[in-house]
């Protein structure tokens, strides 16, 4: 097994953006809300439209916005460096993306805005950019790889380590 060189977790509300604060905050209203409704509907009886869910779809659906909302409020990424590979990982979502440092042909350390340079946060693409991935404004490493034409941005709050780590 790979000894790690480096590890890094970032989690959304790390950055304690005005954007991330808001979406748990509707998405707490709306699970109120969800369970609002099921209480109405389920335990008291009383119909909010013409042609309600049926108790057993409601609770499904309430069930899937809960899980949702969890997941929002769970995920993060994980960057790790091991003398042979760079992996990145979203917990709250399967996705795991190995980069083999063999294949690192250049490193190049960048500050951006996640929204005006790839529309958003998470696993992002960008035709004039390529692949993205961030949590965070914040700085990262573009990786260029010696097979592909463009780059790969890992988003950090440890830029420095990470790049110094790739480069070893």
């Amino acid at each position: 097994m790979d000894r790690q060189v480096f590890i890094e977790e970032q989690t959304p509300e790390g950055s304690k953006t005005k954007l991330w604060r808001f979406s748990i905050m509707v998405s707490v209203i709306i699970s109120i809300l969800f369970a609002i409704f099921i209480i109405l509907q389920l335990l008291l009886n009383i119909k909010l439209a013409n042609n309600p869910l049926s108790g057993l779809g409601l609770l499904i659906s309430g069930l899937i916005l809960w899980f949702l909302v969890y997941l929002v409020l769970k995920i993060k990424m994980i960057t790790t460096v091991s003398k042979k590979h760079l992996e990145i990982r979203f917990i709250g979502i399967p996705f795991i993306k190995r980069v083999p440092l063999a294949s690192i042909h250049k490193l190049e350390k960048l500050n951006f805005k996640a929204f005006q340079t790839y529309g958003g946060y998470g696993i992002r693409y960008s035709s004039h950019m390529g692949w993205a991935y961030l949590m965070n404004d914040s700085d990262g490493v573009l990786i260029y790889l010696r097979d592909k034409a463009k780059p790969i941005l890992i988003g950090s709050q440890k830029a420095d380590e990470l790049s110094l780590a790739l480069s070893q």
